[in-house]
């Protein structure tokens, strides 16, 4: 074997140097493998985000064409605020009927979020109480309507809150307002809003948002698994406690729609217990008998 050849070179070459070499070799494949994987996964996040942008565009679009064809077909006459209530025909045509048949002396809402409807229920001049949870969306809703002197924000937990509320603010005998749409996490407060409320301040008026719509499935509601949905089913007990008489939109979910949102309409109940009430809710053309039992 002569020295200089490629066989000299390769007895020569260290025992480890080989397998080293190869090692090296596939620890950059799987490296270069690994950044390629991270590109294209990166890449195909962006597609994704850039399609899904504009699908939720075009679909803003649609809804927003929907509503305008659905106000001007069968709502030409309804005063709507787009930011209140979702801008749900059915809330505003059965808040607005509310307003014609009692002089309510204010307002309590469960829920703020970030304040729309708030600022829509003071501009009745009436005494406006919120009740939101999240820290968030009270300083959301704070920063908005700092302009409102009507209305008294409050953080924290609901029942504990409206119970404050109804022993030592409102007086007892004030016909009220309720709008309970504090209902995103669990343990969902609405059962026990509705005791305190019974208890506390019978003479009162509940719209309950995000609830299922008996009879028409075209009303969206909110659902936590199998066990925890706003129902009538899951509120039996509160409702037959207090014998709450609860009512649902006579409008159909195919003459409604939302302007803030591209979701089926929300399904919408109003309840009350106090005889003289429930007599007057009956005669609504806004509102249908939810139950024979409730």
């Amino acid at each position: 074997m002569k020295a200089g050849s490629l066989e000299a070179r390769f007895v020569e070459t260290k025992p480890n140097a080989l397998p080293d070499r190869v090692d090296k070799i596939a620890r950059a494949r799987a490296q270069s493998a690994d950044l390629t994987f991270k590109y294209l996964e990166g890449e195909v996040s962006r597609l994704h985000g850039l399609v899904t942008g504009q699908l939720v565009e075009q679909l803003k679009i649609l809804n927003k064409q929907v509503y305008d064809l659905k106000r001007l077909l069968y709502h030409p006459g309804l005063a709507v605020a787009p930011s209140a209530f979702n801008g749900q025909f059915s809330k505003h045509r059965i808040f607005s009927a509310l307003c014609g048949q009692f002089l309510f002396d204010a307002f309590v809402e469960t829920g703020t979020y970030e304040g729309n409807t708030t600022r829509f229920l003071a501009h009745a001049g009436m005494p406006v109480y919120s009740v939101e949870s999240n820290s968030d969306f009270y300083q959301k809703a704070s920063a908005l309507l700092k302009d409102s002197p009507s209305v008294q924000l409050f953080l924290g937990d609901s029942p504990r809150i409206l119970e404050h509320l109804l022993s030592e603010v409102i007086p007892r005998n004030n016909l009220v307002f309720f709008y309970l749409d504090a209902h995103w996490y669990v343990p969902l407060p609405l059962g026990e809003e509705m005791r305190k409320i019974a208890a506390l301040h019978p003479r009162a008026v509940v719209m309950i948002d995000d609830i299922k719509v008996e009879g028409d499935e075209g009303y969206g509601y909110d659902s936590y698994g199998q066990t925890e949905e706003i129902s009538l089913a899951y509120l039996d007990t509160v409702l037959t406690e207090s014998n709450w008489r609860v009512f649902f939109p006579s409008m159909a979910s195919a003459m409604d729609h939302n302007a803030c949102d591209i979701l089926m309409p929300r399904g919408t109940a109003v309840a009350a217990c106090e005889e003289g009430i429930v007599a007057t809710l009956k005669g609504m053309d806004d509102l249908r008998t939810g139950s024979s039992n409730h």
